[in-house]
Formats: structure tokens, sequence, C-alpha cells
């Protein structure tokens, strides 16, 4: 949490063949209606804490549930 442009992907918790970072920072608007669905999706708590981060790192603004975390996290 101390890089808000990141977030880690472990590799045993979805697709992914290895432990991965996903990098905020490269977001990019994509036209989604050719998409195939997938039978993985972040539950309700991760999709709460990455809309936190990703709001953090465009505004340094708070408060959301990531930079609580963020704050306990960085000083205890």
């Amino acid at each position: 949490m101390e890089f808000p442009e990141l977030i880690f992907l472990p590799h045993n918790t979805g697709p992914l063949p290895v432990d991965s970072l996903l990098r905020l920072d490269e977001l990019q608007s994509v036209f989604t209606p050719h998409l195939e669905p997938t039978q993985y999706s972040l539950g309700d708590e991760a999709i709460d804490l990455l809309r936190g981060q990703v709001q953090y790192l465009m505004s340094r603004q708070g408060p959301s549930r990531y930079t609580e975390l963020r704050e306990l996290l960085m000083h205890g």
C-alpha cells in the first residue's frame, strides 16, 4: 500500500500463473461489448478497496476503506 499506483495480484486466487502487479497509473477505458465474461470476478470487498485505491491515486483524497487500511499499515 506504500505505492498506490500498484496492486498485487497473487497467483493462487485466480487465473494468473505467477504473482503479478497491476499498474493503476496505466488504466484505460475499454469498449467492453466484445469481451467474453469469465468465471472470475472480484468480491465486493476487493472492488471497494480497488475503487478507493484508484480514487486515492487520482486525487489523494479519502476517506475510503483503502485510505483507512493504508494509514493503518503505513503508520501502525
